[in-house]
């Protein structure tokens, strides 16, 4: 069995613009009105890989990330709104296992889960068949 480590950094941005809508409820239209939102994180990660055989492999990972802002401002009929916020620190899992062949197929089947500011779980089915 061979094991190999990967390491990561990554950084993401995502710039949302304001927006006006319409929100219907109990019979009345209500005006929201959100301003634009940016969202800065940081993730730092690694992933154990250990290979059984030529064609299977099992991996395992940790990932951390600050999101350094990210809360979104507006009014609701002209009233400001709790701004929700996403800022704050989460930590990611992860699990799985790939079964391919190089030259036809490549299957990744794995579960993943996030504690923190940002709290889920969920399942990846990844399938490239080559030809």
């Amino acid at each position: 069995a061979k094991n190999s480590m990967d390491y990561y950094a990554k950084f993401f941005h995502t710039h949302i613009s304001d927006d006006d809508v319409v929100v219907h409820a109990k019979g009345k239209d209500l005006a929201l009105d959100l301003d634009s939102m940016n969202s800065s994180r940081l993730r730092i990660g690694g992933r154990l890989n250990h290979a059984m055989g030529k064609n299977n492999a099992y991996y395992f990972g940790l990932a951390y990330q600050r999101e350094f802002n990210g809360s979104v401002t507006g009014a609701l009929e002209g009233k400001d709104i709790v701004a929700p916020s996403t800022k704050g620190d989460t930590g990611f899992m992860e699990l799985g296992v790939k079964l391919f062949d190089a030259s036809k197929y490549d299957l990744d089947l794995g579960g993943f889960g996030s504690i923190g500011k940002k709290k889920g779980a969920g399942i990846n089915l990844n399938f490239n068949w080559k030809f």
